[in-house]
């Protein structure tokens, strides 16, 4: 004998459906299966109608519902673009009255929307830029830092590199604990063995690490080529205390190099120090050595960073950056699209739509294209540290080449695109006794603007001295210095004209 047992009282669509996949089927196999299965049938067709009524019970509650909700929706979005409350114009206008919001149109829009998509274009290059140095970073990370290929100091010593090392031993000093009274002590020197040196021109690392127990000690080593005649003579001696590491370029001749190292200090214990000599195989050092912008001793030594060093991370933080700017850009762009195809009023929508692409895109836009262009171009930046492995990156390169001078330019032109929201008030010059004074103003108001919506970059200008290397400084030091300081006493003392905005009658 059949019979479905239902769970639950099922009270709307979704608890009913919720309840269905736990009916269960008691059929008796004394029944015949044809007796069964009619059986099943006949009760299950008053099930599927009391599913169908439920049914359509919770579509009338939904409709009730959601109706209501839709219409709050669409409420708070006509006032959001129609109510003078959110029109950015209206804020720009309230602090000088002299101007009023501005009404855009189809031309406006248009003008808008190419300049969008053309600088997201421009985006989508910078972010394929980035990805392709990042790649290259971690491929010359990965052949040069591996487990085993770590020098003194932690440098990466990959294929490219040789090393000679040398223990040596100094016993205690006479007079220096003894008691024999000793009031100068000669130096003790330790000759080191012939190794050799096959860059061009000799550049190599010298690293000095004082081995346990013994404490730190005064030290000087003396390198020079083997030469019959005796000279050249080799670099000039290296000085230091305890542990240490310097990159030294020489333009003596490569080949079999010796030296020497002395103790300048006093020590009443066995002193161990061990000298290492990295010399590079690398083939385009002339090339290395004839960028302004490199340093070859600190970009080896940020490269030996790897993923902590500063350029790295600048670079990594401007792809996350870009990606997120590139998402919420397509989604404004779209709704402007979306309500030019409807052929509906977007003027208001516009104005609302240029504030809030600077406060939540352009600004941050500036930063990530000045973080980039820092974190390749910099002095030792990756490109330079990438140059010790590629020669194709030691070619002179512009940080505002063509790609880059255009995002800028766009990046700029976007961000001073709110001077589009507001418009000069016609008709109260005229009975003004100050007129020219009043149009040096609205001038002046209109340059504070644009020095506050270009400020990253004014400021990254004006730095930019010291990170890159520039043969006209201070012409750009002046002509970024204007803008900055206009920008920066506007952000900080802006709000002086709303407290005092009737006393001074503005």
């Amino acid at each position: 004998q059949g019979s479905i047992v239902l769970l639950g009282a099922a009270c709307t669509r979704t608890q009913l459906l919720t309840a269905m996949p736990r009916l269960s089927f008691e059929v008796s196999w004394a029944t015949p299966p044809e007796a069964a299965e009619g059986a099943v049938s006949a009760r299950v067709a008053p099930h599927n109608r009391l599913t169908s009524i439920i049914g359509k019970r919770f579509d009338a509650m939904s409709a009730g519902e959601v109706t209501p909700l839709m219409k709050n929706i669409s409420d708070s979005t006509e006032w959001l673009e129609t109510s003078e409350e959110t029109d950015p114009a209206r804020a720009l206008s309230w602090w000088c009255d002299d101007f009023r919001p501005q009404t855009l149109g189809l031309a406006h829009l248009f003008v808008w929307l190419a300049l969008q998509l053309v600088g997201i274009a421009l985006q989508m290059g910078m972010l394929q830029e980035i990805q392709q140095h990042l790649a290259e970073f971690e491929t010359a990370v990965d052949a040069n830092c591996r487990p085993g290929h770590s020098g003194p100091g932690g440098l990466c010593l990959g294929p490219s590199w040789s090393i000679f090392s040398q223990v040596v031993t100094f016993q205690p000093s006479p007079g220096a604990d003894d008691g024999s009274g000793f009031d100068f002590v000669v130096p003790t020197s330790q000759k080191l063995e012939q190794f050799e040196l096959r860059s061009e021109p000799p550049t190599f690392l010298l690293s000095i690490e004082q081995l346990p127990p013994s404490k730190d000690v005064l030290w000087k080593v003396q390198l020079s080529p083997l030469h019959p005649s005796g000279w050249p003579r080799g670099p000039d001696p290296v000085t230091g205390w305890g542990t240490q590491h310097q990159v030294i370029v020489d333009r003596s001749s490569v080949g079999s190099w010796s030296g020497e190292v002395s103790l300048l200090s006093q020590t009443s214990e066995t002193t161990r120090l061990r000298l290492s000599v990295v010399d590079t195989r690398i083939g385009h050092l002339q090339d290395i050595h004839s960028q302004k912008q490199c340093s070859f001793e600190k970009s080896w030594s940020k490269f030996s960073e790897q993923h902590s060093g500063e350029h790295h991370r600048a670079l990594a933080y401007t792809q996350l950056g870009i990606q997120c700017v590139l998402v919420v850009s397509l989604l404004l762009v779209g709704v402007l699209l979306c309500r030019l195809y409807s052929n509906s009023a977007s003027g208001n929508l516009l104005r609302r739509m240029i504030a809030l692409k600077f406060c939540v895109c352009d600004v941050f836009q500036q930063i990530f294209i000045v973080l980039y262009i820092y974190g390749w171009y910099a002095r030792n930046g990756l490109r330079c540290q990438m140059c010790l492995f590629h020669p194709t990156h030691c070619e002179s390169q512009d940080p505002l080449h063509w790609s880059n001078f255009l995002l800028c330019l766009v990046t700029a032109l976007s961000s001073a695109s709110n001077q589009l929201l507001i418009k000069a008030k016609t008709g109260k010059r005229d009975d003004d006794d100050d007129p020219c004074g009043d149009w040096i103003f609205l001038i002046l108001f209109r340059f504070a603007l644009f020095s506050v919506s270009v400020l990253p970059f004014s400021m990254a200008v004006y730095l930019s001295p010291f990170w890159f290397h520039f043969e006209h400084v201070v012409v750009m030091l002046f002509t970024a210095a204007v803008p900055l300081v206009v920008g920066w006493l506007t952000v900080c003392c802006g709000w002086t004209l709303v407290v005092f905005k009737d006393e001074w009658e503005l």
